[in-house]
């Protein structure tokens, strides 16, 4: 091969993947999303309470947003969501070594709720193939977790990852994950010294909050 055509042929490859970067860099063209409790038919909206010691048995919960959540990602990022996850998992199990369990009794289990009012330090992270055509940031949330009647304040790092289609994205999942102590949460039985790993996700679509209906 001429070695003029060789070069030519480097530097096509050079522009071909910065064109491909760039435009997994650019903004979105969608920045508002919503979040409602009839939005997914198939799509789970979970919490899990893990110990990565495993000293302590994970406990697992399904729910919903509730309606009007909104997350902004444009210049000034905004979040205002609550999610409720009503449904544990395995609820009639043996609840003596999960990490809620002081708090369950025959069948009975707290509600837990999610609710975020700060987003800040959204970062875009690039993707690990470059076939992955979905956007990922991470960024910092803020607000309150309610386990039963405690309510804790938060401040879970968050990571949202916007699903592409056509170069747009059709869904967005956030997951919110909290590290903290028994304590954090009024656990009176676990050891002290257990790491509870709280990680919350939920799913959204394109577009700002629903209208309220009309009268």
């Amino acid at each position: 091969m001429h070695p003029f055509s060789r070069r030519l042929i480097v530097l096509l490859s050079s522009l071909a993947m910065s064109a491909a970067l760039a435009a997994q860099t650019a903004p979105t063209p969608v920045t508002s999303f919503r979040f409602e409790p009839q939005g997914f038919k198939f799509i789970n909206h979970d919490a899990e309470f893990r110990d990565p010691s495993d000293r302590m048995w994970p406990n697992f919960y399904t729910g919903r947003p509730t309606a009007g959540g909104v997350l902004n990602m444009g210049a000034t990022p905004s979040v205002n969501l609550t999610i409720v996850y009503d449904q544990m998992v395995q609820k009639n199990s043996d609840q003596s070594r999960k990490i809620l369990g002081e708090l369950c009794a025959k069948g009975e289990f707290p509600v837990v709720t999610l609710t975020l009012n700060q987003l800040s330090g959204v970062k875009y992270e690039a993707p690990k193939n470059n076939k992955d055509k979905n956007r990922r940031y991470i960024a910092q949330l803020a607000g309150t977790l309610q386990i039963g009647a405690r309510r804790t304040p938060v401040t879970p790092d968050g990571v949202i990852t916007l699903f592409m289609k056509d170069d747009k994205p059709e869904r967005i999942t956030l997951v919110a994950t909290v590290t903290c102590k028994p304590a954090d949460l009024g656990l009176a039985k676990l050891p002290p010294d257990t790491v509870i790993k709280i990680r919350l996700t939920t799913n959204g679509t394109p577009g700002s909050a629903t209208p309220p209906a009309k009268k």
